[in-house]
């Protein structure tokens, strides 16, 4: 159908959403009108909060978290220690881009040594966590970052409202995805 183009156009700005429904008004598409309208709000929301630098899906990802997890299975309730960790991780990321042979693991291994005269670049004991957890930090770390981050897309959604009540048009509310159910009364 000729609207499937201008949809594809629609969803990343707000001037390619009003072609669309240009599009669909031209149309005589009355359903799709409908589903615009009640989609707009969510639509303007995620207008005012997109960064255009940054991806929009983590969807790519899916796919190798999933084979992690699958692999560390029930042992990723036991991992405390952050640099051991992201060892683990990096020979999984070799296995999982056929990277990972012994061969290449011996000639790593060797060059290693012998670069560093026949002893490893780091003690042994140099991943200790000397009485802490390292990835508990680390995931502290992060939610702090993600903090900054949702008060950013507050500000931002605040500075859009704003612009929209400047302009005269009225606020509206993203709609629930759950079905109203319809009140009954108590005699």
């Amino acid at each position: 159908h000729p609207l499937w183009a201008s949809l594809r156009r629609a969803i990343p700005s707000q001037a390619g959403w009003e072609v669309f429904e240009r599009d669909a008004a031209l149309a005589g598409a009355a359903h799709t009108l409908v589903w615009m309208a009640a989609t707009r709000p969510l639509m303007e929301h995620q207008w005012a909060i997109r960064d255009s630098s940054k991806p929009h899906s983590i969807g790519g990802l899916e796919t190798v978290f999933g084979e992690v997890i699958r692999r560390l299975g029930d042992r990723r309730f036991v991992f405390r220690n952050r640099a051991r960790l992201e060892l683990v991780f990096d020979l999984m990321a070799l296995d999982m881009a056929r990277l990972a042979t012994e061969r290449r693991f011996r000639e790593i291994i060797r060059d290693a040594l012998l670069a560093n005269g026949g002893r490893p670049q780091r003690p042994r004991r140099a991943l200790d966590d000397h009485g802490s957890s390292s990835l508990y930090d680390a995931v502290r770390e992060v939610e702090a970052r993600l903090a900054h981050r949702r008060a950013q897309n507050v500000k931002a959604q605040r500075a859009h409202q704003a612009r929209r009540a400047a302009a005269g048009q009225p606020r509206t509310r993203t709609p629930s995805r759950r079905p109203r159910q319809p009140r009954v009364s108590s005699p």
